[in-house]
């Protein structure tokens, strides 16, 4: 079986190319939901500009589940249960 071309940054997983990126010490994997090589390669440097961006210049912005999650955590620990009778 000959061997599939891969861009940059990519790999094969079955017949889907996924992306993998280093950003600040940290692996970020996803898959690219494509076959095609060069389709793959835009939407590799498409997100790595996005991950560049979050990781040293803040610009992210923060879903309503990410958020409710992260409050959820933190309130627990601010509240004190209600008093007994």
């Amino acid at each position: 079986m000959p061997k599939r071309s891969t861009p940059k940054n990519c790999y094969w997983r079955g017949d889907i190319l996924w992306g993998r990126i280093e950003v600040r010490g940290t692996e970020v994997r996803w898959s690219l939901r494509t076959a095609d090589p060069r389709e793959a390669a835009r939407r590799v440097a498409e997100r790595r500009k996005k991950e560049v961006s979050y990781a040293h210049f803040g610009e992210r912005r923060f879903t309503y589940t990410e958020v409710a999650t992260a409050w959820a955590s933190w309130i627990a620990g601010q509240v004190a249960p209600p008093p007994r009778d």
